[in-house]
């Protein structure tokens, strides 16, 4: 097991999500007994990023699969606690021991939280993993089962790799035909701060094999993009809510500036083909 020090209980958590995560840890404890493993998390609320945009990600691990009853009745509450909290978003999955402890080797297929609807896909792969054994935060549960993850630096350095060519490249084509004319300032602004510091946050695992928050990714990248770095702080301008006004003058502007930073990216990290 690694010698990792975490985060653990509710009371190490920002206080803004502990109430609902208390009513969350309350009804599961109620629907599956002795069946619960633990609840772990990952994503910015386990890399002390945690923010108004975030989620709360999540793993909870069952020693047997979901029945259907479990299954309408889990759906039920996630519903209850997005209208008790509709500020806050649950996204996470309910996974089996062997199946998370396979991240990395397998994609399995399992229960799956996106806010308030509950279907099947996967929430298991290299990323999760990363984050779940170098900073996962122990809701309830032991280490010991995610100190047993072991989702090497090659293994996510591959995934990242070809996630940048099967997803951002592709996507990229789609963001350059965005028409300006019909379409709004908010729309930008979250087309900017989602694309720009998601694709940052590839760059920084592709070249130093770990991860980080996007305002963190952010700032990396002004350093290694030093040309880019006034789109890059209007990206963390936006991710923060900040009441600044934009760094530039025209959306057309910085349309294009964000579209010269991706095409540097995607050059370096994919090359021109």
């Amino acid at each position: 097991m690694k010698n990792v020090i975490r985060r653990n209980g509710l009371n190490s958590l920002p206080t803004e999500v502990q109430p609902l995560l208390t009513e969350y840890i309350h009804h599961i404890k109620q629907i599956f007994g002795e069946k619960l493993i633990g609840v772990y998390l990952f994503g910015s609320i386990a890399l002390d990023a945690f923010d108004s945009n975030s989620d709360i990600d999540f793993v909870t691990v069952i020693s047997s699969p979901m029945t259907d009853i479990e299954e309408t009745v889990i759906n039920e509450i996630h519903r209850s606690l997005h209208k008790m909290y509709p500020s806050l978003t649950m996204d996470g999955g309910y996974v089996g021991t062997e199946e998370l402890l396979r991240i990395g080797e397998v994609e399995s297929i399992h229960p799956m939280i996106n806010g308030i609807e509950l279907l099947q896909g996967s929430i298991l792969n290299p990323v999760t993993g990363w984050i779940l054994q170098n900073h996962g935060i122990i809701v309830i549960g032991s280490d010991v089962l995610i100190g047993r993850i072991n989702v090497t630096t090659d293994q996510l350095v591959h995934y990242v790799n070809v996630n940048m060519k099967n997803y951002w490249k592709p996507r990229f084509e789609y963001v350059k035909a965005i028409p300006l004319e019909q379409t709004n300032t908010r729309e930008i602004d979250e087309e900017i701060e989602w694309f720009l510091l998601g694709i940052s946050r590839q760059f920084y695992t592709l070249r130093e094999g770990g991860i980080i928050s996007k305002v963190a990714s952010g700032y990396y990248m002004t350093q290694h993009f030093p040309k880019h770095a006034t789109i890059l702080n209007e990206a963390i301008r936006i991710r923060s809510k900040s009441e600044e006004k934009s760094y530039y003058e025209s959306e057309q502007e910085r349309f294009h500036a964000a579209i010269r930073f991706i095409e540097d990216v995607l050059t370096a990290t994919c090359g021109n083909k």
